[in-house]
């Protein structure tokens, strides 16, 4: 069989989503031969796809070393796009808000112990104030603009994209918080959970309007299709926590 045939034949196993098969096609034509740039885009397009991003990017990398038109371009892109959904990647789907979390209440505990001694009472105080009032609002705000990032992506999902039931409850919820914004902020003086209806409020629409934002700048820096790796990733994640633990309980 030709090189092109077996490239064509790899890449019609990628689209039917055998990519253990496929990727075995384009490492093949690759071992070949060390400059074919086709085979090693099309062996990056499968990484991604697998959620094996070290190995996408050398492999898109190769790609730059060995073409000098329209595929160096695409591996340029590919490349910015893997950057961007790195940066997205660890923003929403994998934050580190447990590390947020465990430092305020270690900081809490430790302003506690630290009252016991009469010299550290401000250092306590100080201690208190940021685990309460600057920790924990990080914390809570990064919670809301998680949640507002997927509400937003399903509501402005182009037509067809989402499940229509879904965007229709997006919508709405977008559209609540739009008309309850305003006179929630303007009664705040009501009560407390007034007050904490107002913040939630206002954190969300505007988490809502940067996600957005983070979403165009992606799409024009990465592609249309840039966001849509991130569901590739999600998805290689959890196959991979669903192996390792079934792994673990089938030693």
């Amino acid at each position: 069989m030709s090189t092109e045939a077996r490239l064509q034949e790899g890449i019609q196993l990628l689209q039917e989503g055998d990519l253990d098969a496929s990727r075995d096609v384009f490492k093949s034509l690759v071992d070949e031969d060390k400059q074919d740039a086709r085979a090693l885009l099309w062996l990056g397009n499968n990484y991604v796809m697998n959620g094996d991003l070290s190995h996408a990017r050398e492999a898109f990398r190769g790609v730059i070393r060995h073409d000098k038109g329209d595929l160096r371009e695409e591996a340029k892109r590919q490349l910015r796009s893997l950057w961007f959904n790195r940066f997205v990647y660890h923003l929403i789907l994998q934050p580190p808000l447990r590390y947020l979390l465990i430092l305020s209440m270690l900081g809490y505990g430790t302003s506690f112990g630290l009252l016991q001694f009469t010299p550290y009472k401000e250092a306590a105080q100080m201690t208190a104030f940021i685990s309460i009032w600057v920790v924990l609002p990080i914390f809570f705000s990064w919670v809301i603009f998680i949640f507002a990032y997927f509400v937003g992506n399903i509501a402005f999902a182009p037509a067809g994209a989402m499940n229509p039931k879904a965007a229709r409850s997006a919508k709405l919820a977008v559209a609540l918080a739009g008309i309850f914004v305003i006179p929630a902020n303007l009664f705040m003086h009501f009560g407390l959970g007034v007050k904490v209806l107002a913040v939630f409020l206002d954190v969300f629409l505007l988490s809502l309007a940067v996600s957005q934002v983070i979403n165009r700048l992606g799409q024009k820096l990465a592609g249309e299709e840039s966001v849509l790796i991130l569901h590739q990733l999600a998805r290689a994640g959890a196959a991979t926590s669903f192996k390792n633990n079934q792994e673990s309980t089938n030693p």
